[in-house]
């Protein structure tokens, strides 16, 4: 695989199904995206848990 050769940068070329350069194809996530899908995805389970709770109390 390439990240084990060392290749930090690599990813997969959906298009061409083999290992790419993601800097070179300038697919770039910014950590704040990574970050607030992170925190999103926490604010929906506690909601999920909230709701639960109230609506089949023990």
């Amino acid at each position: 695989m390439a990240n084990e050769a060392g290749e930090k940068n690599s990813g997969f070329g959906v298009h061409t199904g083999q290992p790419v350069d993601i800097m070179k194809a300038m697919v770039v996530e910014p950590l704040r995206v990574k970050t607030q899908a992170i925190f999103s995805a926490a604010d929906s389970a506690i909601m999920i848990l909230r709701i639960d709770d109230v609506i089949a109390p023990s």
